[in-house]
């Protein structure tokens, strides 16, 4: 809560000035963020893990964790969808397929359902 009540003048000011040198409308979007930089991993294992859970609890939505890595939650949910797509079509799986629940690849059975 901190950071938007430090940033959100800033950010408004900055919008204003632009608006007044004609580079954007003078309307400040909606939907505007201020996420402060990721934490460095001490212990990446750990940390993910941590992560998961917090998703998974519901303490931390999902486009926020994405966004502590300094991705956009919409361009890294298509990245993915292309990349299981281009993995699908050259035939390579991976351990995991979250789509279909199925666990691939070399850590076990093929075609075995997970249990996330």
């Amino acid at each position: 809560m901190l950071i938007p009540m430090l940033v959100r003048p800033i950010a408004e000011r900055f919008h204003a000035q632009g608006a007044l040198l004609g580079l954007w409308g003078d309307v400040m979007p909606k939907g505007v963020a201020h996420v402060p930089p990721a934490h460095e991993m001490i212990d990446p294992l750990k940390d993910t893990t941590a992560l998961i859970a917090q998703v998974r609890a519901g303490f931390v939505p999902q486009p926020e964790a994405a966004g502590a890595f300094g991705y956009d939650f919409r361009s890294a949910v298509e990245m993915i969808r292309e990349a299981n797509a281009a993995l699908d079509a050259a035939g390579i799986s991976l351990d995991r397929n979250f789509a279909t629940g199925v666990l691939r690849g070399a850590c076990c059975v093929s075609g075995e359902p997970f249990h996330a």
